[in-house]
């Protein structure tokens, strides 16, 4: 082992590397504090066998300094007292040294000390190495993770849809994490109708997120539209018959323990109506062409935690001028510093005071108000919207 041998009389410091080199170590010498750290910071040495009293800078100081250094390493002290006394011993432990002994140096004295002190260094060297063994892989699941939430803000819609003739869409999507359990989606259908859903699932992580991507995949238009849309009658919808076979696929084992609220439902703009079914989900605000707003929906199960369970469907009149929002819990649960959150009524008042912006400023909007209602700290679960605005005909 390597070891820095400290001590202003060369005849001492002799005397203990020479004992110190027939029990097999490799000693460094230094004549005063100053030349320890400087070889400190040269080596790789971890033991320093230093006197006390040494001039100017003395071993007191010499385990200070070291203690209040960083050197990627744990650097062991064992301090030489000249008188041995309870004092001294007081001093040293104090200074962060790890072990004393007095003077005269008895070589057997010292072959324990440094044989204990090898001990620790070997299990300190062996934490580091598993230290480093977990940081590195910490920083690839972080890795993992970081690829995993761009794989699944892929399967999210384009920023606003107006390739529909009569409404515009605009999303928000704030994740907690670097995956998410919230999962929405917008797509035009046929004759001029728009399919829409937003869920969330139960929990955070990796779980949760791997069940959002599970609907992100099953929940494409042509499966969407094969159980939302009546294949007898194009002006039939029935968005419960798609939460009810969603039931019966996460109400196997195979998804035990797992749920999450679901709205789904079809904007018919030849008809100027909203057909939507709720199942657990933060019920929807329809704000008209007057500027009045209502919350609608009665709530429902969530999807996945009753085997038979049923849900309803409904429709709202859904006007030129008028608006129509979905969200998740994650915006009226968002708590500020003292604990206080958002709420429905908040958020209300906040999008009825920006019917005159585009719905695409105001879900930027919104993303800035969440924000500074938190006091910037991190938001602890995921914020997501949907803002559909019904345009004029042309």
């Amino acid at each position: 082992m390597k070891i820095i041998v400290a001590d202003d009389d060369a005849s001492q410091r002799g005397y203990v590397a020479g004992l110190l080199h027939r029990a097999g170590h490799e000693c460094i010498l230094c004549a005063g504090g100053a030349e320890v750290l400087t070889a400190l910071q040269q080596t790789e040495a971890a033991l320093v066998v230093s006197d006390v009293q040494m001039p100017d800078f003395d071993g007191l100081k010499v385990s200070r300094a070291i203690r209040s250094a960083d050197y990627g390493r744990y650097v062991y002290v064992l301090l030489i007292t000249t008188s041995g006394g309870s004092g001294d011993y007081v001093q040293c432990l104090e200074a962060g040294a790890d072990d004393f002994m007095s003077k005269p140096v008895d070589r057997a004295t010292l072959a324990v000390r440094i044989t204990a002190a090898q001990r620790i260094l070997n299990y300190d060297q062996a934490l580091q190495a598993q230290t480093r063994k977990l940081g590195l892989a910490q920083e690839q699941i972080q890795r993992d993770l970081a690829a995993a939430g761009h794989a699944q803000r892929a399967l999210l819609p384009a920023a606003i849809l107006n390739s529909v003739k009569g409404c515009k869409i605009a999303p928000l999507f704030m994740p907690a994490h670097h995956v998410s359990g919230d999962m929405f989606n917008y797509f035009p259908l046929s004759e001029g109708r728009i399919g829409f859903y937003a869920a969330d699932v139960a929990g955070h992580g990796v779980r949760s997120a791997l069940v959002a991507v599970t609907l992100g995949h099953t929940l494409s238009p042509d499966y969407f539209a094969n159980y939302v849309v009546d294949a007898g009658s194009s002006e039939l919808f029935r968005p419960s018959l798609l939460a009810g076979v969603l039931n019966q696929r996460f109400t196997e084992p195979d998804y035990e323990d797992t749920y999450f609220t679901l709205i789904a439902g079809v904007i018919d703009c030849p008809t100027n109506r909203v057909h939507f079914c709720q199942a657990g989900h933060p019920s929807p605000l329809l704000i008209n062409r007057a500027g009045e707003a209502e919350w609608h929906g009665d709530g429902g199960y969530p999807i996945g935690l009753v085997s038979d369970a049923v849900w309803t469907d409904e429709t709202v009149h859904f006007d030129p001028g008028s608006r129509f929002i979905v969200h998740s819990d994650g915006i009226t649960e968002a708590a500020s510093a003292d604990g206080e959150i958002f709420g429905e009524h908040r958020l209300l008042t906040f999008v009825t005071k920006r019917r005159g912006e585009s719905v695409g400023s105001l879900t930027a909007d919104l993303a800035q108000e969440i924000s500074q209602w938190m006091g910037g700290a991190p938001i602890n679960d995921d914020v997501t919207m949907i803002a559909i605005e019904r345009l004029g005909e042309d």
